[in-house]
């Protein structure tokens, strides 16, 4: 370090004095921003000086300070997304639970349609039987209405034969 003295009287100055010298580490300071700092005086004059140092540019302390900030931002936004993964887990599970609950269900349905198909099968056998005898029916019920047609004429044909009778029976 070197000091000026200067008279005040005379407003000179002298000539350069030397001090001493000493070392300040700024490591620990942050950008723009006033951090005071002592230092001890080594070789011709001893004693403590304090600065005051302030510097204009991204020391290891605003680096470090820099990354921690987003160090913890990471944190917090990984915290969001544990949080938010162990919500979406268990809402799996709880669909994994319905997924099997309709899984049992459909199984049952299955069985259940598998009866019933059995069922429809028989009854279509069933039908089919039903409609032959119906087909036999039909055809034995023209039939009969054929006879009852022939007796009807038949019948007619007594009912004017026992009119002419009844004519010839009452002329007597």
């Amino acid at each position: 370090w070197y000091q000026r003295r200067v008279r005040v009287d005379h407003n000179t100055f002298a000539s350069d004095e030397f001090m001493g010298y000493s070392f300040v580490a700024f490591d620990d300071c942050y950008k723009d921003t006033d951090t005071p700092k002592t230092t001890q005086l080594m070789g011709g004059t001893t004693g403590t000086v304090t600065l005051l140092v302030t510097p204009h540019f991204d020391t290891s302390a605003t680096k470090f300070a820099k990354l921690e900030h987003e160090v913890n931002r990471m944190s917090e936004e990984n915290d969001r997304f544990k949080a938010n993964n162990d919500k979406l887990e268990s809402e799996v599970n709880r669909l994994g639970g319905e997924v099997d609950k309709l899984s049992v269900e459909n199984e049952k349905f299955a069985a259940n349609n598998a009866k019933l198909e059995a069922n429809v099968s028989k009854l279509e056998g069933e039908v089919d039987k039903m409609t032959e005898e119906n087909n036999k029916f039909a055809a034995n019920n023209k039939k009969l209405e054929e006879q009852v047609g022939k007796m009807t004429e038949e019948n007619n044909k007594f009912a004017a034969n026992n009119a002419k009778l009844e004519g010839e029976v009452n002329r007597l």
